[in-house]
C-alpha cells in the first residue's frame, strides 16, 4: 500500500511517529497483564485495554490515541504514550501486573549510522548524546515525504502497526496496487506540488539531475522546493554520485538542504590469504563465503579472456569477456572499472569460475562498497589489488584462500568522504558553496524489494528484504529524520533556521578528533563535505542561525542568473551579490591577479540561545587570503535578538603560494566559550 507523496521513511532511518494529545512530558510505557483469559477476538482485546485508559485519560479520543499497540496473542498487554503520574495510576489497577517505560523507541531496527553519528556527539551542555530524539518526542506528528526512485510497500519496515493512526494533519490518500511503478511518479514538480498539499513537514529527495544541472528557473525540483520551502516545508536532497570528479554536485539550489555521502566506522571483513602467507583484509556481504580449509587456484582476469578483448576493458570482468578454459574451478581477480560490481561476479560464475576477489581502481581508493555478490568474493583496496597482481605475476600456481565475513565497528579514520560522492564547486553559482553537509552513505542497510534480487541482475533468482546500499540518496534520509526531530523540537523554526543549524553544528573532524579525509588517505575539503559530518544533537542546540526568506531566495535567482522566477515581484535594477545571500557558509569570487580590494559580504545571525549570549569570532584564513571578520564581538541581551556583521576576504602577500588552484577555504567560528561553536566555511573562488 502506498500513501501519496511515501508519508513512510524505511524503519533503519525512522522518525515519523503518530499524533499525540499527551503533554512532552509523556512517554512509552509497556502495560503487561499477563496471560489472556479465555478465548477472546482481536477486537475485545483492544477494546479490554482501551477502557483501562479510558480510565485514566481525559476523553475517549485521548484515550485511543495513546494506544500504540494492543499485544493479542502469546502475552497480554499493551504499548501507550503515558505521563509518569498516569503509568503509576494504572500499575495500581486490578489485573495489571506490571508497568513500565518501553525503552526500544529511539531504535527501531536502526542500522550502525545512528550509532555512528552518536559518537561523534559526545555530551551537549550536560545532557546525554540522544537527547536530541527524547527533546524532540522521537518526532511526534511530524510527517515526511519522500521521492526517490520506488520503495517496496510490503517491508516490515514500512509497517505502521503498533504506531497508531496517522497524523490529523494529513491530508493525502492511499493508493495501492502492486502495478504502481515509476511511470505513476514521473513528475517531481507534480509529486512535491502534492506532498505540500497533503501535508507534509520535510521532504526527502534522493533524486537529481544527471550530468549538468538545469538552471534554477527551469529545474523542476528547485521550482517545486522553492514553494514548497515558503510554505514552511524544509526540503533535503542528495548531492549526487558523480564524485571525485569537480563541479559534479546536482541540487543547488540555496534554499534546499545538499547532502554529500560519507563512510561509518563499520566494515564487513572478509580475509583474503594468498599463496605466499601474506593475509590481505576485504570486505563483502555475499552470503556464499563458508569456511574453507583448500584454496583455489588464483587466476587475474585479463590473463584469462577470449580473443579480440578490447585492451581498454582487460581485466575487468565484462559480460562474456572471461575464457571458462581458463577460469573454470578458479578464483578470478577483476577490476572494477566499466560494468557494475555484481555483474562481474556474474561473468565469473558464467564462465565456471569458483570465486572472485574485485579490486578496486586507483580512483576508487581504500573505498569499498559492499555487494551481494552471487558467488564467494571479497573486495579489496586499490593498493591491495596492485598487490596481489604482483603476487600473481611472482608465482608459478597463484592460490588464495577467501574467508568469511564479519562484522566489526569501531573502524578508525570514520567519517571519511566517499569517492562516489559529488563535489562542488556549484557549477550554477560559484559564490553559493554546494554540497551543504555529509551524512553516512556508504555501506548503509536499506530496506529491499521482494520483486528484485538483490543484485538487480536478470540470473540472480535470490529475494532479501534487506540489502546494504551505498549512494548519497542513503545519506539524504538521515539528515531528513534529523530536520524532522528539529521541526519537531522546535516547531517555530522556518526551513532556514533548521538548515543552519545542521550545517553551523556539523563536525568537519572524523571520531579521532583528526581531520576529515576523502577515499585516498588526503584531507576532505569543503568542497567534499560542505560544513562536515552531520551531529544531530548538537543541531538542536546551535546557538545562533542564519534566517534566510521567499524574498531573499527570489533576490539571490535575481543576483545569480538575472531571472524573475516571481511574476509578482521584479528583480531590483542593482541586486546585490550572490554572496550576500544570509547563508550559513561564505562563497566569494577574487581576481588572481591580487590587485583586488577585497570583497565584504554581510551576515545577520538570531539568538536562538536560552538568554543573554557572548559571541566571539575565530578565524582559519584560507591559503593565500586573509579574512576579517567585524565586530570581532557580538553580544546579545535577549533570545531572538539580531546581529550583523561583516566578513572581508583580500589576497594576501602569501597569495603566491596558491599555485593554480581555483578555490581554496578556511572558515570562521562564532565561540560563546561555553557550549556553542557556530562554524562556516568560507570557499574563495580565485577567477
Amino acid at each position: 500500500m502506498f500513501r501519496k507523496s511515501y508519508l513512510l521513511l524505511p524503519l533503519v532511518l525512522l522518525f515519523f511517529y503518530p499524533a499525540s494529545s499527551s503533554n512532552q512530558h509523556s512517554k512509552v510505557f509497556i502495560v503487561y497483564l499477563g496471560d489472556h483469559s479465555g478465548r477472546l477476538t482481536a477486537e475485545q482485546i483492544q477494546n479490554h485495554h482501551h477502557s483501562l485508559l479510558l480510565s485514566i485519560k481525559e476523553s475517549d479520543e485521548s484515550a485511543r490515541e495513546s494506544l500504540l499497540y494492543s499485544y493479542k496473542n502469546s502475552i497480554n498487554g499493551f504499548a501507550a504514550t503515558l505521563s509518569q503520574h498516569e503509568a503509576a495510576k494504572i500499575s495500581e489497577m486490578e489485573g495489571v501486573v506490571s508497568v513500565f517505560p518501553s525503552e526500544g523507541k529511539s531504535s527501531l531496527h536502526t542500522t550502525r549510522s545512528w550509532d555512528f553519528i552518536e559518537t561523534l556527539e559526545g555530551l551537549i551542555n550536560g545532557y546525554n548524546k540522544d537527547f536530541i530524539a527524547e527533546n524532540a518526542s522521537y518526532g511526534d506528528d511530524i510527517i515526511i515525504g519522500m521521492l526517490d526512485s520506488g520503495i517496496w510497500p510490503e517491508s516490515k519496515s514500512f509497517s505502521d502497526e503498533g504506531m497508531g493512526p496517522v497524523s490529523k494533519r494529513w491530508k493525502g490518500v492511499c493508493e495501492e496496487g502492486e502495478a504502481f511503478n515509476s511511470s505513476n511518479c514521473n513528475s517531481y514538480l507534480a509529486a512535491i506540488d502534492d506532498a505540500v498539499a497533503d501535508g507534509v513537514d520535510i521532504l526527502s529527495i534522493s533524486i537529481g539531475a544527471n550530468g549538468k544541472p538545469p538552471d534554477y528557473a527551469v529545474d523542476a525540483i528547485a521550482l517545486g522546493t522553492l514553494h514548497a520551502v515558503k510554505r514552511g516545508v524544509v526540503a533535503v536532497c542528495s548531492a549526487g554520485n558523480s564524485g571525485p570528479a569537480a563541479a559534479t554536485v546536482v541540487n543547488l539550489a540555496p534554499w534546499v538542504i545538499t547532502v554529500a555521502a560519507s563512510s561509518i566506522d563499520r566494515e564487513f571483513d572478509a580475509p583474503v590469504v594468498l599463496g605466499s602467507g601474506v593475509a590481505i583484509m576485504g570486505q563483502t556481504v555475499t552470503p556464499y563465503n563458508q569456511k574453507r580449509r583448500k584454496p583455489y587456484s588464483l587466476v587475474y582476469a585479463g590473463d584469462a579472456e577470449v580473443p579480440n578483448t578490447p585492451l581498454n576493458a582487460s581485466g575487468q570482468c565484462l559480460p562474456n569477456s572471461l575464457s571458462t578454459e581458463k577460469v573454470k574451478g578458479k578464483a578470478v581477480l577483476c577490476l572494477r572499472g566499466a560494468g557494475l560490481r555484481v555483474a562481474k561476479g556474474m561473468e565469473v560464475k558464467r564462465a565456471g569460475g569458483a570465486a572472485m576477489i574485485l579490486g578496486n581502481g586507483e580512483a576508487n581508493g581504500d573505498e569499498i562498497p559492499v555487494d551481494a555478490h552471487v558467488l564467494p568474493a571479497s573486495a579489496v583496496s586499490s593498493r591491495h589489488a596492485i598487490q596481489i597482481l604482483k603476487y600473481i605475476d611472482s608465482d608459478v600456481k597463484p592460490t588464495v584462500l577467501i574467508g568469511r565475513s564479519r562484522t566489526v565497528v569501531g573502524i578508525s579514520g570514520a567519517p571519511a568522504m566517499a569517492a562516489f560522492s559529488s563535489r562542488g564547486p556549484n557549477r550554477l553559482e560559484p559564490n553559493l558553496l554546494k554540497p551543504d553537509i555529509t551524512a553516512p552513505g556508504l555501506n548503509i542497510l536499506a530496506a529491499w524489494s521482494e520483486a528484485s534480487s538483490p543484485t538487480k541482475l536478470e540470473d540472480d533468482h535470490r529475494i532479501v528484504k534487506y540489502n546494504l546500499m551505498s549512494g548519497t540518496s542513503m545519506a539524504c534520509p538521515h539528515v531528513s529524520a534529523t530536520a524532522a526531530l528539529l521541526k519537531s523540537a522546535h516547531p517555530l523554526w522556518t526551513s532556514a533556521a533548521i538548515r543552519s543549524a545542521i550545517m553551523t553544528t556539523a563536525s568537519a573532524s572524523d571520531a579521532e578528533g583528526e581531520s576529515m579525509v576523502d577515499d585516498a588517505g588526503g584531507l576532505a575539503e569543503a568542497m567534499a563535505f560542505g560544513t562536515g559530518h552531520l551531529r544531530s544533537s548538537h543541531a538542536s542546540r546551535p546557538g545562533l542561525i542564519y534566517e534566510a526568506s521567499y524574498a531573499d531566495y527570489l533576490l539571490f535567482i535575481c543576483a545569480s542568473a538575472n531571472v524573475q522566477i516571481d511574476p509578482s515581484v521584479p528583480c531590483p535594477q542593482s541586486p546585490l551579490s550572490p554572496s550576500d545571500l544570509n547563508h550559513p557558509s561564505v562563497s566569494v569570487t577574487i581576481s588572481s591577479n591580487g590587485s583586488s580590494n577585497g570583497v565584504t559580504t554581510r551576515r545577520v545571525v538570531t539568538n536562538v540561545g536560552l538568554g543573554p549570549a557572548r559571541y566571539e569570532v575565530s578565524v582559519v584564513d584560507p591559503l593565500g587570503f586573509s579574512v576579517k571578520v567585524r565586530p570581532k564581538i557580538l553580544r546579545f541581551k535577549i533570545p531572538g535578538e539580531k546581529k550583523s556583521f561583516q566578513v572581508t576576504v583580500r589576497a594576501a602577500k602569501s597569495m603566491m603560494d596558491v599555485g593554480h588552484v581555483s578555490a581554496v577555504s578556511g572558515s570562521f567560528t562564532w565561540l560563546d566559550g561555553l557550549h556553542h561553536n557556530v562554524r562556516s566555511p568560507i570557499i574563495v573562488n580565485i577567477a
